[in-house]
């Protein structure tokens, strides 16, 4: 198990506000670590108990029987009850599909596990490239959580700003339910991914200690008091959060390039495949709208930026690293994702903000080991 203790202040970006904050360095992936942090993670720079520098470049990850979760399948009366065939070319594999026939319908696609280079070659920044190993396939929800997903957890509790469908100023008329979830902190998604473990029959893979209300302090996206977190590891079979490794695998979608998409970066092409400052209208729109990504996944780019599991470092391990969870303290956690201009989309950019921070333009992304 992983424990990793909270540290950081709690603050909220206004959706008002969200163009300001979207557009800047600091919520789209900054260089460095954003102003007051600086230098506080120098000390937890090392790769984590898991990693190993000898790994091999490659891994042999054992398939599931054909018909099984995460076995091959041609069509969805090929998999078991509460799965479907996720047909993308190549990866069609029985995936979850939870509350199936539901308007709030999550769908989950296949991400084969084995090594890649994470990061961007010829940098000495955050981005400097390694080689990853990941040991494990996994599941990505096709989409960013969205609200009425959220709200279907929380007894329609949201803390979204933008629950209307246009404008720029934050709303509450309940009216945008394939937006994705916003101002939600980093305690608040790992709780969501517990309880939807918990209504799946799945091992939770996270334990919360210190939150001042643990059965639904969460559902307004702000977890008052949460102390620590502790990861039972990427081997856990429930839902959980990706870690930092396994968002940019699943982002890259098979690729090596600068975009999931390719070089391209005029934004005709570009808003093709993602939301930003030229398409957005300065706002977050409704998922699933976009060209996917070789494993079938919307808005890896674009939209809102999604937590991941791991403190945040400003440097990966050297050479190759094992199924890397990140540090074992912070005082920021994994940011992915969104981005407002053409530069920011790239699959290897890098963020971090404070856990507690609740801000319309961050939400999540559910994963799952295979089992």
């Amino acid at each position: 198990m992983v424990q990793a203790n909270r540290r950081g202040s709690r603050w909220c970006a206004s959706g008002i506000a969200w163009w300001i904050i979207h557009a800047s360095a600091f919520a789209c992936g900054a260089d460095s670590a954003p102003a007051g942090f600086e230098g506080e993670n120098d000390a937890h720079e090392e790769a984590s108990d898991t990693d190993s520098a000898d790994s091999e470049a490659d891994v042999s990850i054992p398939d599931p029987a054909p018909g099984t979760v995460g076995g091959v399948c041609t069509v969805d009366e090929d998999c078991p009850a509460g799965t479907w065939c996720s047909t993308v070319s190549g990866f069609e594999r029985c995936a979850p599909r939870l509350f199936e026939g539901d308007p709030h319908q999550m769908d989950f696609a296949f991400v084969p596990g084995g090594s890649f280079q994470q990061g961007t070659p010829d940098v000495t920044n955050e981005e400097r490239a390694y080689t990853a190993t990941l040991t494990r396939n996994y599941f990505v929800s096709r989409t960013e959580l969205t609200q009425g997903q959220w709200q279907a957890a929380t007894g329609g509790v949201n803390p979204s700003c933008f629950q209307n469908t246009s404008g720029t100023s934050c709303g509450s008329d309940d009216a945008n339910d394939s937006g994705p979830v916003e101002q939600v902190d980093w305690y608040s998604a790992v709780a969501y991914v517990n309880w939807l473990s918990s209504q799946n029959g799945l091992q939770p893979c996270y334990s919360l200690s210190g939150c001042s209300d643990e059965s639904s302090g969460w559902h307004d996206g702000e977890h008052d008091g949460c102390a620590s977190a502790t990861f039972e590891g990427p081997g856990c079979t429930g839902y959980r959060l990706l870690t930092e490794s396994e968002w940019e695998h699943a982002a890259r979608g098979g690729t090596t390039s600068t975009y999931y998409w390719g070089e391209a970066m005029d934004e005709t092409t570009v808003a093709q495949h993602a939301w930003f400052s030229s398409n957005s209208g300065n706002r977050t729109q409704a998922v699933g709208q976009k060209l996917t990504n070789g494993y079938g996944l919307y808005d890896v780019c674009g939209n809102v930026q999604e937590w991941v599991w791991d403190w945040y470092s400003s440097s990966y391990p050297s050479g190759r690293a094992t199924d890397h969870l990140g540090p074992s303290t912070g005082s920021s956690r994994g940011v992915r994702g969104g981005g407002s201009s053409a530069s920011l989309l790239r699959s290897a950019r890098r963020n971090s903000l404070d856990p507690t921070l609740r801000s319309s333009d961050l939400g999540l992304r559910v994963a799952r080991t295979i089992p």
